[in-house]
C-alpha cells in the first residue's frame, strides 16, 4: 500500500497478485486510516456555505445562504408553461463555527439582503453569531 495522496481525504492504495515483487509499506496489523480533513467552517442548521481560501487560510471569502428546501415555481414564458425549482428561505439562527488555523481574524460580515456591513474580530475557534434571519451573507476573513 502507498500512503495518502496530497490533498486527498482518503488513502491511495494498490493490490497485487505478486506480493513478493511489490514494495509493501503497510500491513493489516499496522495500518491505520488517515485522519479526515477537518472542515474549517461549519454552518448551523438551515444554512449552506461555500468558501475560497488561500492555501494557509490567511484570507477567506465565504458565501453563506439561508436554505429551507426547494419548491416548484410555475410560470409562463411567452405563453409556454415554465417549471423552475427555487430555493426556499426561512428565518433560522445563523451561528457559523470557525475551525481555522490559530490566530485572530479581521472579519467583515456583509448582509447581502440588508445591504450593510459589520466588522468583527474573531478567534480561530469562535462561533460567529449573527442572530435569526433569512438573509444571505458574504464574509471576508483576514488573519491578523
Amino acid at each position: 500500500m502507498r500512503g495518502p495522496a496530497e490533498g486527498c481525504a482518503g488513502v491511495d492504495f494498490d493490490l497485487t497478485l505478486e506480493p513478493d515483487k511489490y514494495a509493501l509499506l503497510a500491513t493489516l496489523q499496522e495500518f491505520r486510516p488517515s485522519e479526515p480533513n477537518r472542515r474549517p467552517l461549519l454552518p448551523s442548521p438551515g444554512w449552506h456555505l461555500n468558501y475560497l481560501a488561500r492555501q494557509d487560510y490567511g484570507e477567506l471569502l465565504v458565501y453563506v445562504r439561508n436554505f429551507a428546501g426547494i419548491e416548484l415555481w410555475e410560470c409562463q414564458l411567452d405563453r409556454h408553461p415554465c417549471h423552475q425549482y427555487l430555493r426556499r428561505r426561512t428565518p433560522a439562527p445563523l451561528n457559523d463555527a470557525f475551525r481555522l488555523p490559530p490566530g485572530q481574524y479581521q472579519t467583515t460580515l456583509w448582509d447581502l439582503d440588508g445591504q450593510r456591513a459589520e466588522n468583527r474580530i474573531v478567534a480561530a475557534d469562535d462561533n460567529l453569531d449573527s442572530g435569526t434571519t433569512n438573509h444571505d451573507f458574504a464574509l471576508v476573513l483576514q488573519r491578523r
